[in-house]
Order: C-alpha cells, then sequence, then structure tokens
C-alpha cells in the first residue's frame, strides 16, 4: 500500500525573466540546493552570483515557503510558492490563489551511489521534499527539513 501524500493550498507567483541581481531578494533567508560542475550544493544565502552549469536552484524557508529558479544564460525564470507575500515589492506575472500542491516526500541518492559525485552530509540527513504544483500552469520546486522535523519546519545550516 502506497502512503497517502500530502496536500496543500498555496498561492503560485510566476516573475517571469529577471537578472540574477532581481532575483536575490527573493532567496533572503533560504535554504538553497542547486546541481552544478562542482556537485550538489546546500547553502543559505543563496551563492552571490549564479552557479555555472546549473539549470535549477531550489531554494524554501519550509514546505510553504518556496522558489524556484531556471537558468537562461545571464537570466533567471522565478516562481514562488507561499502562503504570505514575497519579500519584495515586485509585481508578479502571473498570481494563482488556491493551487493544489502535492507534497511527496524521498531521498536523494544512497550514499554509495555516486550519480552526482559525493553528495554533501546534508543530502543524506535531511527529508527531501518535491512540491507538485498542480493547474493550468504545473511546475515542481524542492524542500529540505532535517529527518526529525516537519515539513513546516526550517533545516538547520550546515
Amino acid at each position: 500500500m502506497s502512503t497517502p501524500h500530502e496536500t496543500l493550498t498555496l498561492t503560485l507567483h510566476g516573475y517571469g525573466r529577471l537578472t540574477w541581481a532581481e532575483a536575490l531578494p527573493f532567496l533572503q533567508a533560504h535554504y538553497c540546493t542547486w546541481t552544478d560542475l562542482d556537485g550538489i550544493h546546500i547553502a543559505q544565502p543563496a551563492p552571490p552570483q549564479p552557479p555555472v552549469g546549473a539549470t535549477h536552484l531550489w531554494a524554501w524557508q519550509d514546505t510553504t515557503h518556496a522558489a524556484r529558479l531556471r537558468f537562461d544564460t545571464d537570466h533567471v525564470y522565478l516562481a514562488t510558492l507561499r502562503t504570505t507575500p514575497p519579500p519584495t515589492d515586485r509585481t508578479p506575472q502571473l498570481t494563482e490563489t488556491n493551487t493544489t500542491i502535492t507534497v511527496r516526500t524521498g531521498t536523494l541518492w544512497n550514499p554509495t551511489d555516486r550519480q552526482a559525485g559525493p553528495l554533501p552530509k546534508a543530502a543524506h540527513e535531511w527529508t527531501w521534499h518535491l512540491l507538485e504544483a498542480a493547474g493550468p500552469h504545473p511546475l515542481a520546486f524542492v524542500t529540505a527539513t532535517p529527518a526529525t522535523r516537519s515539513t513546516t519546519e526550517s533545516p538547520r545550516t550546515h
């Protein structure tokens, strides 16, 4: 029997194409993860420059405050999931209230599986959550919590 997935209702905001400097305010007080040419990273704060070779960066405070950035050369496409307004005065190009989010919990690769190179210790200590936004603009977001915390608590810094 499969485990039921948690369902949340959040607001999806789409901000379109931004420079890295324009996107950084959305990442304040967020934990971030991305994979680049040096492997997988988990950090707070966000890197000061866009990671070279990364395709996406996921950021979160908890499962009710998340962001995803897709890199496009020297710009990013930014979307957020939130229960509260974002910490910026930038007006989103898209706002979808009452977006149904399915939270699927899992783990990254096994410590002996080297598909992404050696993973940081936190990758194995945290529980990872895939947040799937349903509706006319389906997107996936990634968040994480230490294995001993609930999905609405923020992870500790490593």
